[in-house]
């Protein structure tokens, strides 16, 4: 069934249940991009994780990105006089995705604005790669993830979740792995001692890695200080 998704200022996520993110297949990811009035913008360049070349969008506003790896990617748009817009986002066959694209405001110095904003935008794709780096090996929740499912505390995310037990109900529910031990927290990247995920907002996470054993781990947060008796709940916030 074929799926079309639009992005207006950020790209959104697909789908809505934690995916192991090593199931690859190659698949062609087709869309559009137009302006704020529904017109095409061409020359607009598409990046998606994983493409060393670069698509650009035709005089219809049309792409076509070959290759690309189903499942969790980021995808991002930018063109000379818009605000880019990037995102991670899960792909399928069949997907289509429809980009509107916001101009930027008329500025005094428009090159220098430009510079920033790409500059910024590239600095979020490369973010956006450690991510997706750290999550290869781990199952994967997405801001879209929880959106969609609306919990009242970020434990409710986790009910169901190969490897995590949820112990109680509410803001003191406790998370265990499969030694009963509780699992290794990392936040933005950094061992988090003591972390409780309940204490974090569900609206600030942006992805969120399921590791049911530490060896699971991204080596470099194999740290000293972590429990080897258990998997780890890796959070990247907006």
């Amino acid at each position: 069934m074929m799926r079309s998704f639009v992005a207006f200022a950020t790209i959104t996520a697909l789908l809505s249940a934690a995916v192991p993110a090593t199931a690859r297949a190659q698949l062609t990811l087709v869309g559009r991009v137009t302006n704020e009035s529904g017109l095409p913008i061409a020359g607009a360049e598409v990046r998606v994780s994983g493409k060393r070349s670069r698509a650009l969008s035709d005089s219809t506003g049309h792409f076509r990105v070959v290759d690309v790896n189903s499942g969790l990617v980021y995808f991002g748009v930018r063109r000379v006089g818009f605000r880019p817009v990037a995102d991670l986002m899960r792909v399928m066959g069949g997907d289509t995705l429809d980009v509107v694209l916001e101009a930027l405001p008329a500025m005094l110095d428009t090159v220098v604005t430009q510079s920033e904003v790409d500059g910024q935008w590239e600095r979020v794709l490369r973010r956006y790669g450690v991510m997706l780096e750290d999550a290869r090996f781990g199952s994967v929740i997405t801001a879209r993830d929880i959106v969609e499912r609306d919990p009242q505390w970020m434990s409710d995310m986790l009910q169901g979740q190969v490897g995590f037990t949820v112990v109680g109900n509410g803001s003191a529910a406790e998370i265990l792995g499969r030694s009963r031990c509780r699992p290794n927290m990392f936040v933005n990247g950094l061992f988090a001692m003591g972390f409780h995920l309940n204490n974090m907002q569900p609206g600030a996470i942006q992805l969120m890695v399921l590791y049911r054993n530490f060896t699971a781990l991204p080596s470099q947060l194999q740290v000293p200080m972590a429990d080897r008796r258990c998997g780890g709940i890796v959070i990247y916030t907006n």
